[in-house]
């Protein structure tokens, strides 16, 4: 699942382009100096794409027809995929364009897609303990970050210290409500088990200020266990992400 994730779990000093080799880095230096540079950069201008896609599609078993028929109370052409994908933000197929905006001064655009502050580059807050795998070659660090299950955004792991951009059960609750509105109390949200794998953190920095991140997760919902018009469901489902920031000023 992991066949883009670096190799081994050491640094290499191979030069990239003109750079000179660069010292060997420890994991806490690296992580350090990744914490300086995104968080001056989450406060300037850059650009902002994202892709997110199901790679196993959303199931619930017999009670499709049951939260259909809740979620077209509300909206006769919303359907079940296309309400969770809504607050899951996941944007369609693979092959689908990404989603992209312009950050001026670490502030939501205007207009576009990017209507959350979880899209928003956040500065990092790495520690030593979150990086499974590193390379290092010239000014590029490619890390793999330690698996998460069902993190919260409290800053105590590792998919929380470099993004906002991942979903939790309260953020579920929220998204399902403001989808059925005054309908929202016909469904309660009782659990979620999810695991983020594969989180694959690119950063490249020059002259000590950040030239570009990308990043990646898989997440597999285990299990979303709710209550709908008084039937117990539990829905299944995993899907991947990917962005990127850059164009920074």
């Amino acid at each position: 699942e992991t066949t883009d994730a670096p190799a081994g779990d050491e640094t290499t000093d191979a030069p990239a382009g003109n750079d000179a080799p660069a010292a060997a880095k420890t994991k806490a230096e690296v992580a350090k100096l990744l914490n300086e540079v995104t968080a001056k950069a989450a406060k300037g201008s850059y650009k902002w794409t994202r892709k997110s896609w199901y790679t196993k599609e959303l199931d619930v078993g017999n009670a499709t027809g049951t939260l259909n028929k809740v979620i077209q109370m509300v909206d006769e052409n919303a359907t079940l995929d296309s309400v969770v994908g809504g607050f899951l933000s996941i944007s369609g197929k693979e092959s689908d364009p990404a989603w992209e905006g312009q950050v001026k001064n670490g502030k939501l655009p205007a207009e576009g897609r990017m209507k959350e502050d979880k899209f928003l580059l956040k500065g990092f807050t790495l520690t030593e303990a979150d990086i499974k795998d590193m390379n290092v070659s010239g000014n590029t660090y490619k890390l793999q970050l330690n698996a998460c299950k069902t993190p919260l955004k409290d800053g105590k792991n590792a998919l929380n210290h470099v993004t906002n951009d991942f979903i939790t059960k309260d953020e579920v609750a929220k998204g399902v409500a403001d989808g059925l509105g005054s309908l929202g109390s016909l469904v309660t949200i009782n659990e979620l088990d999810v695991d983020y794998t594969a989180i694959l953190v690119t950063v490249v920095v020059e002259n000590n200020a950040l030239k570009s991140v990308n990043m990646s997760y898989t997440m597999t919902v285990n299990a979303l266990k709710l209550k709908a018009m008084g039937i117990n469901i539990t829905g299944t489902g995993a899907g991947k992400m990917e962005c990127s920031y850059s164009n920074f000023a």
